[in-house]
């Protein structure tokens, strides 16, 4: 095997015992969540509360356990004063690759703003 090629063996897996997952929160205009604490929730697949804490960033880098079973499917939640709550499930961690979630709290009084029939003008819609 040459030193630049790695393979790893069962017992390598066994070394790794932490994974790592990276979270960002956005509000209902698609732009990082930003002015209030956000309460962040972390419950592993036995349901047990791994993080439970309040930040001011939108985005965080959470480490957690890896046990290469059911446990590390993590469960995200995401609060707000004023916001709906946001969460995902299942979250498969690996202690080779980071997870990615994205979230978005929305106002609990949102209000939506759809162009009319007419306005959508059907036969000339186009993408951007």
């Amino acid at each position: 095997m040459s030193k630049t090629a790695r393979r790893y063996k069962k017992s390598d897996t066994t070394k790794k015992t932490t994974a790592v997952i990276r979270v960002t929160v956005y509000d209902g205009t698609r732009h990082p969540f930003q002015g209030k604490d956000i309460l962040v929730r972390v419950r592993d697949g036995r349901q047990e509360e791994r993080v439970s804490r309040y930040v001011k960033t939108s985005s965080l880098t959470i480490s957690v356990p890896f046990s290469d079973n059911f446990i590390d499917n993590y469960t995200i939640l995401v609060t707000s004063d004023g916001r709906r709550d946001a969460g995902f499930f299942p979250i498969k961690v690996s202690p080779f690759v980071d997870s990615q979630v994205d979230l978005m709290l929305v106002p609990k009084k949102a209000k939506y703003a759809f162009l009319s029939w007419a306005e959508l003008n059907l036969g000339k819609l186009t993408c951007s």
